[in-house]
């Protein structure tokens, strides 16, 4: 997931396969992570053993009586760079305004030309913003603002 990728690896172009064996306690956890082959990467090693350590879950090995006991997992993570779609031209303008007491109201993005598929980041402003400083006047006093904000893309 290009979410997962460490940012400076994308920045360095680094990709590889990161194998690990992981121990799985008697909750089906996982307990400790060893790197078993390393991609040339550490950042994408140190990334592999976190993730897996974070996110994944087993059903705990059982002994001959059905009792849950600790054991081992060992597979490989494949970090491969995303494939970066350029934007096509168009055209993103965001409204809303600032009150004086720091609410974003009114929000509003109208995405406009084919770019409109590569700008949908811009779309979420307005469901991610409720809050900001407000505008000061003169007097240094909070006043209401209205702003107009436009992204345009060009290729040529």
């Amino acid at each position: 997931m290009t979410a997962d990728y460490p940012t400076d690896s994308l920045r360095a172009n680094e990709q590889g396969s990161t194998g690990f064996t992981v121990t799985v306690d008697t909750q089906g956890r996982v307990k400790d992570c060893r790197i078993s082959a390393s991609s040339g990467s550490p950042r994408l090693d140190e990334t592999t053993c976190r993730l897996v350590t974070q996110r994944a879950r087993f059903t705990p090995a059982t002994d001959s009586k059905d009792n849950p006991i600790e054991g081992t997992y060992s597979n490989r993570v494949r970090w491969v760079l995303p494939t970066i779609t350029p934007p096509e031209p168009g055209q993103a303008v965001t409204t809303y305004t600032v009150e004086a007491n720091g609410d974003v109201t009114g929000c509003k993005v109208v995405l406009e030309g084919a770019a409109a598929t590569s700008m949908n980041r811009i779309a979420g402003f307005c469901g991610n913003t409720k809050k900001m400083k407000p505008y000061l006047d003169a007097d240094k006093k909070p006043v209401s603002r209205k702003v107009t904000m436009t992204t345009t893309v060009t290729v040529e």
